[in-house]
Parts: C-alpha cells; sequence; structure tokens
C-alpha cells in the first residue's frame, strides 16, 4: 500500500477481501480485560480501512487475505455467548478491525449485536459513518455503546497517523455529530501521545461526549512505522 491512500477506495477493497456475502472473516474468539469489572467477550476480525501506526493488529489488516474464518452473524453470536457463560460476562465487542467498511459489513455487525443479545460495545475509527451516515440508521433499536477514535486533531496528523489522505480526517468528527443527533450512547477515544486533550476537546466540545486518552503501547512493528512517518510521541 502506498501512502497516503485514499481510505473510501480502501474501504471497498478491504470490504470485498474480509466480507463473503453476509459472512466475515474472524481470527479469534477471546475475552478481554476492558470496559470495567466482568471485561469484556471479544470476537477479533480482520480488515480496516486506515493502517495506524500504532495499531497492534496492523499486519493482519494491512494484508487480510487468507485471514480468518468466515462467520454469518448467527456463528459469531453463538461463539461469543460459549464464551460469555463461561466468564459470566454480557459485555461483547468485534475488535481488531474496522466493522464499517461499507453497507455488506454494517449489516453483518448489526445482525451480530441482534443475535448476540447482550450489551454491545462499537468500536470505530468513525470514518464510514461520516461518510456513510445512514450506516447509523441500522443500529437503531439496539443495545449499544459506541466508541468513536480520532486518529488526529488536524489533517496532518491524521495522515501521519493513518496513512490515509489529510482531507478524510473530517469524516470522525462528522460520525460523532450524527450517532449524537440519534440519541447514541457514545464516548470518544484519542492517543494522548499524537492529540493534545485540549485539540480533542475542541474537535467534540459542542458534543460534550466522553473523552478518553489511549496509552501509546509499542507492539511489533510500532517503533519503526511511527519513526518513518514521522511522528512525535508526547511523553
Amino acid at each position: 500500500m502506498i501512502l497516503p491512500f485514499d481510505p473510501i477506495e480502501r474501504s471497498k477493497e478491504m470490504e470485498k477481501i474480509v466480507m463473503r456475502g453476509n459472512e466475515r472473516a474472524y481470527y479469534r474468539f477471546r475475552h478481554a480485560d476492558f470496559y470495567g469489572p466482568g471485561g469484556i467477550v471479544t470476537a477479533d476480525a480482520v480488515g480496516c480501512n486506515l493502517l495506524c501506526a500504532p495499531c497492534w493488529n496492523y499486519a493482519r489488516n494491512e494484508a487480510p487475505e487468507n485471514v480468518g474464518t468466515f462467520c454469518q452473524p448467527s456463528e459469531v453470536a453463538q461463539k461469543l455467548r460459549v464464551i460469555s457463560e463461561k466468564k459470566r460476562c454480557k459485555q461483547f465487542r468485534i475488535s481488531g478491525s474496522e466493522p464499517f467498511l461499507g453497507v455488506a459489513s454494517a449489516k453483518h455487525i448489526a445482525e451480530v449485536i441482534r443475535a448476540t443479545k447482550g450489551n454491545f460495545v462499537i468500536e470505530s475509527n468513525g470514518l464510514m459513518l461520516g461518510y456513510m451516515p445512514e450506516l447509523i440508521d441500522l443500529f437503531d433499536g439496539l443495545n449499544t455503546y459506541w466508541r468513536i477514535c480520532i486518529k488526529g486533531h488536524d489533517e496532518e496528523t491524521f495522515q501521519r497517523v493513518t496513512g490515509a489522505r489529510g482531507e478524510y480526517f473530517k469524516y470522525a468528527p462528522i460520525a460523532i455529530q450524527e450517532l449524537r443527533n440519534a440519541g447514541a450512547s457514545l464516548e470518544v477515544a484519542y492517543m494522548a501521545a499524537f492529540v493534545p486533550i485540549g485539540k480533542a476537546a475542541t474537535l467534540t466540545h459542542t458534543l460534550r461526549p466522553k473523552l478518553e486518552p489511549e496509552s501509546l503501547r509499542y507492539y511489533a512493528g510500532v517503533k519503526g512505522r511511527i519513526e518513518a512517518r514521522g511522528l512525535r510521541p508526547k511523553a
């Protein structure tokens, strides 16, 4: 992938790879110690429209071909419920990827949520939700908590962090606005190493969502990608 790239076109390409009808590629189902006491049951998928330098799942998302197994929404829900019963945990999420690559992937996750019947956290970079806000309508009436992660505070930072062209920076704030308009339960995450809290607050202050800083973790390859893109993390 040549940087910077068009993330809308990449969304379309990724959806063709990781979706097969209503099935999506997943490579792991697990329990994770996030989102409060009791943790969260997690389905790890592949396929993202961004290539963020700090991403823990970068290699799989860069080349998701032949990664994982294709699962129907009902299969995903069943696997999540088995872990849920074992761990006595009623929180769920899909992680490791971007759930919204287009209409097919959005419909898939809506069906997963409907079949799982628990408290579902939706993690997203917000790009396609801002570009196609009608996707949000698919989740009307579902038990969801939205977590949108902003990847920069301006076009330059967004481009360096994500590898995508800077002009697409605008879509995450649009997604946040649309979710608030829809009455969604929402928090906004930002990586404090690259996005000062003042800048994050400025992007969202009229919406007043919960702001949550994310810590930079040096997974394999992260340091090299950060240096190659000319990023200077703040301590």
